[in-house]
């Protein structure tokens, strides 16, 4: 035991350069270090110096002692080591160790302690490894993306190497460790990716060799740690990819993503990562609906937001999607935070895509064709369906509705020509007179005699004939041609300004004019008049 005792001081009295406040016993210290040239050979233990005056590869060769070992310490300076290494069996050769290290350009200092034979270094022609020192965060080493980084293990049981990038534009980073490297059982082989604030991925050769993550503009640093139990002097080889981000959205890496109505954005879940946030605002009382695709099964948990404790607090729903699906639940209004998650045994990457809905019409599922353009129209304010939540698509839209909703899409205006004329079927006490009246006015609309008809269906014709003189469209592109459609009808024309804009395409060659235009159909037609007007 005292031996060991007696072993360790030896070790650390000599493992680094010894500093006074003043920085005056280094300077002593050094000052008095032996000069080491290549090839000469050092055969007594204490300090020496080695001046590199071009960025090399040193080869030392270590003559094994009998009994016990030698060691080195190799020092940029004070409390900056670099390397640590000492005399091993595990090569299988008795005889000699070979330890190599790239160093950067500079003066070291070699700590030459322990049972000491002889030690002799020479520069070799070797390229592919990391320059040392860039054991501290400070030294890291600047690498290239997509491009095979290398690097080696200075020391015969750990040994940690910092290597640092920097995006200009938003990337998906796939950070990649050699699978070759674990030759020997025991050693161990990892790597963290992180930023000034957090980790990001963490790897591990055994387990989760290979991982991604989507990055924003900023400089980011990879850990590289070695833990040596039967090797030493280990290569490593690793890589970090970059490749452009999705269409979408993509989650944030620095906390929650917040997850807007009806808009996807893209995630990755990883084994080498954390799991992901995204804060949702339940606004009313429909239904809370999730979609979700992804190529493995995730776990999906929700807590609700507690404003009187002002945390999050677990509920009861969770769910686990795999490849496409809607999950839907009644929830309460608030503030929920939707948590996405992976099977442990998953040691692999799952890239996903999640949206939110709150769905406004019971009678507009998730699979209804036109579901996107209703909803959206409801999310502007435009319609607002029935008082039982129903939107009652495929029924007859109503002349006095479309009117209605038109007079709701924000900054629409209408110029008056002429004024109101008497109607016998509308009158300035019926709720919808003053909605009405500004179509009359501008010369949008003009009845049927002495009567609005305002209680009666819109055929397509008449509704081709509004929307044309509502936002003053004119002739655009190639019109369609409609075999059911003749250029003597009274609607020709406003029928083929809406075809020349894409805002209508018939069916199977035929616009049918005199069909009444149901309320899922008025969506469509709005919602492409409103894309061609913007």
């Amino acid at each position: 035991m005292k031996k060991i005792i007696l072993l360790l001081v030896l070790m650390l009295s000599f493992s680094s350069i010894p500093v006074s406040a003043d920085g005056s016993y280094e300077e002593d210290v050094l000052s008095k270090a032996i000069p080491w040239s290549e090839s000469s050979k050092v055969t007594q233990t204490g300090l020496y110096k080695i001046d590199v005056t071009k960025e090399s590869t040193f080869e030392f060769v270590f003559t094994d002692p009998s009994s016990s070992w030698a060691s080195m310490h190799i020092e940029k300076g004070a409390a900056n080591l670099v390397a640590s290494m000492q005399t091993t069996w595990k090569d299988n050769d008795s005889s000699k160790t070979i330890f190599k290290i790239r160093l950067k350009k500079g003066t070291y200092y070699a700590s030459l302690f322990n049972n000491l034979k002889s030690a002799s270094y020479k520069i070799v022609s070797d390229v592919k490894t990391d320059a040392e020192p860039n054991n501290r965060l400070e030294d890291a080493t600047p690498v290239h993306l997509n491009t095979m980084i290398y690097g080696r293990s200075n020391g015969n049981t750990s040994d940690d190497d910092y290597y640092k990038f920097t995006l200009t534009e938003p990337k998906k980073i796939t950070l990649q460790l050699d699978e070759s490297f674990l030759a020997m059982y025991g050693d161990t082989y990892g790597a963290k990716l992180f930023n000034e604030n957090m980790m990001i991925l963490d790897l591990d050769m055994g387990y989760v060799p290979i991982s991604s993550t989507y990055l924003p503009v900023g400089t980011y640093y990879i850990g590289i740690s070695i833990n040596l139990y039967r090797g030493f002097n280990k290569e490593y080889q690793f890589m970090v990819k970059s490749s452009s981000l999705p269409n979408t959205p993509v989650e944030s890496i620095t906390g929650t993503t917040i997850l807007n109505n009806n808009k996807t954005v893209s995630g990755i879940v990883s084994a080498g990562g954390k799991s992901d946030h995204f804060q949702v605002e339940h606004t009313n009382e429909n239904p809370f609906v999730l979609f979700t695709t992804s190529t493995n099964p995730l776990t999906i948990g929700l807590l609700k937001w507690d404003e009187r404790m002002q945390f999050y607090e677990e509920t009861p729903y969770t769910y686990s999607p795999n490849g496409t699906n809607v999950w839907t639940q009644e929830l309460p209004k608030g503030k929920y935070q939707v948590d996405v998650t992976m099977d442990a045994s998953v040691r692999k990457d799952i890239p996903y895509s999640i949206r939110y809905e709150s769905i406004r019409f019971t009678d507009v599922p998730t699979d209804q064709p036109y579901r996107s353009q209703i909803e959206r129209l409801a999310n502007e304010g435009i319609i607002n369906g029935y008082h039982n939540a129903q939107f009652k698509p495929q029924n007859s839209i109503l002349r006095k509705h479309v009117f209605s909703m038109l007079s709701r899409i924000d900054g629409f205006k209408l110029a008056a020509i002429r004024p109101m004329k008497e109607f016998k079927d509308i009158n300035d006490t019926d709720s919808y007179y003053e909605i009405i009246k500004p179509f009359y006015e501008a010369g949008i609309i003009d009845g049927s005699g002495d009567y609005m008809n305002h209680e009666s269906n819109l055929t397509r014709a008449q509704l081709a004939k509004i929307i044309v003189n509502a936002f003053n469209l004119q002739l655009g592109g190639e019109p369609i041609v409609f075999n059911d459609v003749k250029q003597t009808d009274g609607f020709y024309e406003y029928i083929e300004i809406l075809a020349s804009h894409g805002i209508t395409t018939g069916s199977n060659g035929n616009f049918m004019p005199n069909q009444p235009v149901s309320r899922q159909h008025f969506a469509v037609f709005l919602t492409r008049t409103l894309d061609t007007v913007n």
